[in-house]
């Protein structure tokens, strides 16, 4: 299976046997996070031929987020696919839920605009925390000083 996933402005096409797997391994790895665009099946061949077409918007192992790679895709998701597949979506529990017959996205900007409430709500949250984390971290400093300080007289 073929997938293509965004993190940031950046966007990943790979090749992987297991989605969910494939999703949560990013998704560790990477703090920013990753958004499942769409998967078609396909082979380590099939990706090889991806990336060699978008080779030119290459960013180490991912493509820069741009108008080529994001009317590629489209393509591919929408309108160049010869073998049948199937979309896939997140939904609310983080589980994939498969949909037989796919839907076609009206256009890349539509199918952003409908995570860009998700993800402003996402970015909130991990601010908050990182808040929260640095807060905590500040009081775990204070404490230790006071720690050296019981210990050293």
């Amino acid at each position: 299976m073929i997938y293509f996933v965004q993190s940031l402005d950046k966007i990943k096409v790979g090749f992987t046997s297991n989605i969910t797997h494939r999703i949560k391994g990013l998704r560790s790895a990477n703090p920013h996070g990753v958004i499942l665009i769409g998967t078609v099946h396909g082979d380590k061949n099939h990706e090889k031929k991806i990336h060699k077409v978008l080779k030119n918007h290459n960013v180490g192992e991912w493509f820069k987020d741009c108008e080529e790679v994001r009317e590629y895709i489209d393509k591919i998701l929408n309108d160049g696919i010869k073998v049948k597949y199937k979309q896939m979506e997140w939904d609310g529990s983080e589980s994939i839920v498969e949909v037989e017959e796919p839907e076609k996205m009206a256009s890349w900007e539509d199918h952003k605009d409908k995570k860009l409430d998700v993800l402003v709500d996402i970015v909130a949250d991990m601010m908050e925390i990182e808040h929260s984390l640095s807060r905590l971290l500040a009081k775990k400093i204070g404490l230790e000083k006071k720690y050296v300080k019981v210990i050293r007289s």
